[in-house]
């Protein structure tokens, strides 16, 4: 009796493409998504250049023995479709609101639906890394119902990101990625009123919001969470280092490590993002005020270990090359000044044809600065992630 049918990948090296020939099978990138389909002519060398950047496979049907794969009929294991990244970012969102209603409407069941939205951004990070920070750096943030949840995923992806480059084992992690994505549930339902109110806090605002800690401690745990870390990450999470945070005033060592990382990731996500009251800082722009104007709040260790993490110019950023290019970074690089970005437009102003992937590293694709324009005419990020 014949063995199974499997699908392996095979990695494609670039001689296996030719300028204007049909290519024989279709490409996918290394997730199993659809990058060109079989017949399809490859245009251009910059197309090839851009597929071996990405990771081009082709699906190779193989047969197992019967020894490897006993009582088995002949069949073929399908490679499951998968959400395209982009669409998982926003279902992420989607998520996030619905749980965190759930923990005000007293929900016994949001505390393990949140775990295992925790589990699923771990992976999504280990995989995707790049298109979540470009999510968070490259598309706007328009007020809605769900632009607190929208800032809560921010940080949890921030938060996953800094708490594994610390090295901290995965149970922590999703821990802390569970505080991340509840620590401002005690002021949910006004938060997106507050980011978008153009004058001061009132005194009374401002007393909601230095006692929303304790109130989000006690809505999760009404609803069973009782984990130390998640429950004391919230409690701490606008403390700082120096004592000047709240609602307690601690300081230094006696902030839990999960309550540092969020405040780290909390500070970034929101500088980054927009507020009625004040424009947004450039990913550069808030890296520094991070590690230089903010020292005294945040652990300087903590946040180097964050800026070496996501790069001086993290995926999103919109850049000047040194060549003239305008370009948006989509992956960072072993340098923290060196990321790889996709060209969109010469420096005569003309637009390229198709995106040109440019290696930072190169003196002659060297960022020269961050470029304050808005590239949304130019720029489709579903092509480069997903």
């Amino acid at each position: 009796m014949p063995g199974d049918v499997m699908i392996e990948k095979v990695k494609l090296r670039s001689r296996d493409l030719t300028v204007g020939e049909a290519i024989p099978w279709s490409i996918y990138d290394e997730a199993g998504r659809l990058l060109l389909q079989k017949g399809e002519i490859i245009p251009t060398v910059q197309k090839i250049d851009t597929i071996m950047m990405i990771g081009g496979y082709r699906h190779e049907e193989v047969t197992a023995s019967e020894e490897n794969l006993p009582n088995s009929t002949s069949k073929v294991v399908e490679v499951p479709p998968l959400l395209p990244p982009i669409k998982q970012v926003e279902l992420f969102i989607d998520q996030c609101h619905e749980l965190l209603l759930a923990f005000l409407k007293n929900d016994q069941n949001a505390s393990t639906r949140t775990i295992n939205l925790c589990k699923e951004i771990v992976e999504h990070c280990e995989e995707h890394a790049d298109m979540l920070l470009g999510a968070i750096h490259f598309f706007e943030q328009e007020y809605n119902e769900l632009s607190q949840a929208k800032h809560q995923i921010h940080m949890a992806v921030l938060a996953e990101l800094l708490a594994k480059r610390l090295d901290l084992d995965v149970d922590a992690r999703i821990n802390i990625i569970a505080a991340a994505l509840t620590c401002n549930v005690g002021m949910y339902e006004i938060a997106c009123h507050l980011q978008q109110q153009p004058g001061e806090l009132t005194d009374k605002q401002k007393l909601f919001i230095n006692n929303h800690p304790d109130r989000s401690v006690n809505v999760l745990s009404k609803n069973g969470v009782s984990n130390a870390l998640w429950l004391q990450s919230i409690a701490q999470h606008h403390e700082h280092i120096d004592g000047g945070g709240y609602p307690l005033g601690v300081i230094g060592d006696q902030i839990v490590i999960g309550a540092r990382v969020l405040n780290l990731a909390e500070t970034y996500a929101a500088m980054t993002s927009p507020r009625a009251y004040r424009e947004t800082l450039a990913s550069k722009e808030a890296l520094r005020e991070l590690f230089v104007a903010r020292s005294k709040q945040i652990d300087e260790v903590l946040a180097a270990t964050f800026i070496k993490e996501m790069g001086i110019y993290p995926p999103g950023a919109i850049v000047h090359l040194a060549n003239g290019d305008l370009a948006v970074v989509v992956r960072r690089g072993a340098d923290s000044h060196a990321p790889i970005a996709v060209a969109l437009r010469k420096n005569d102003g003309s637009v390229y044809e198709e995106y040109l992937y440019r290696d930072c590293s190169d003196e002659e694709f060297a960022i020269q600065d961050i470029a304050k324009v808005d590239v949304s005419d130019l720029f489709d990020p579903t092509i480069v992630w997903g």
